[in-house]
């Protein structure tokens, strides 16, 4: 009964990320992101990753559909709103 339940139950963690002007850090942040969420899928936890990018002016937008975690969702707001 309890494997059933287990096989069912599975844990699941959302990570919100806010961005703005972030395009000097982005790459080696997006690349620890993805090992940690393969990691983690790895060993049966479910990831669902949001990137906000909050009207950057520098190639934040770019880098972010380049090289986010597969199943990855984008937000892009078109202005900053602080």
């Amino acid at each position: 009964m309890l494997s059933k339940i287990k096989r069912y139950l599975k844990m699941q963690c959302s990570i919100v990320v806010p961005v703005y002007n972030e395009a000097s850090v982005l790459p080696i942040f997006l690349k620890r992101l993805t090992e940690l969420c393969q990691n983690w899928e790895n060993q049966g936890i479910i990831t669902q990753v949001i990137l906000v990018d909050d009207g950057s002016i520098d190639e934040s937008v770019e880098i972010m559909q380049k090289s986010a975690p597969p199943s990855s969702e984008i937000v892009v707001l078109e202005r900053n709103y602080g």
